[in-house]
């Protein structure tokens, strides 16, 4: 048994630490991650194509302004991102409801649109970025922002939260 911690082998999950036993088990943690990020990378392109897609309608078409248009494109692809999370990416609900689990997906997306809304606003309205651009910006940041947070908090996924 080691008599001192090697802090190199200590991770954070959360607010929790945990410590990783072995090389092989944290190799085998990281594989998990990057699997479960890209399926959750291909399910968030899909819901980017409907958010975008219907964002860009709205503003080009029917001329709703931008931060209007943004929200209602975000809702509707944080609603396909909910379906194909659970189907694809985070099979665990650690115990919860569907109702439950909706639930928290919610208040994660309410944080993601907040996030987004944001970026738009400051890259729009402060910087004189074209709106693709900022949504572009936004994108990438909501994206792990809501990986992650989902992940830990929503489905409590084990290859992203192993606690010891």
């Amino acid at each position: 048994m080691q008599s001192s911690i090697d802090l190199s082998r200590i991770k954070t999950c959360g607010l929790r630490v945990f410590w990783i036993h072995s090389n092989e088990q944290n190799t085998s943690m990281k594989r998990g991650i990057l699997t479960k990020a890209a399926r959750y990378g291909i399910c968030s392109a899909v819901a980017l194509i409907v958010d975008v897609g219907l964002m860009t309608a709205l503003i080009e078409y029917a001329r709703i302004p931008y931060l209007y248009a943004a929200a209602i494109g975000f809702v509707a692809g944080c609603t396909v991102a909910y379906i194909a999370s659970v189907r694809y990416v985070f099979e665990n609900r650690n115990g919860q409801t569907a109702s439950v689990t909706l639930f928290m997906f919610v208040m994660v997306g309410i944080g993601g649109l907040l996030l987004n809304q944001l970026i738009l606003y400051v890259g729009v309205d402060m910087f004189a970025l074209h709106y693709l651009f900022a949504k572009g910006v936004s994108a990438v940041s909501v994206f792990w922002f809501n990986f992650l947070i989902r992940g830990f908090f929503v489905f409590k996924d084990p290859d992203l939260c192993k606690i010891r």
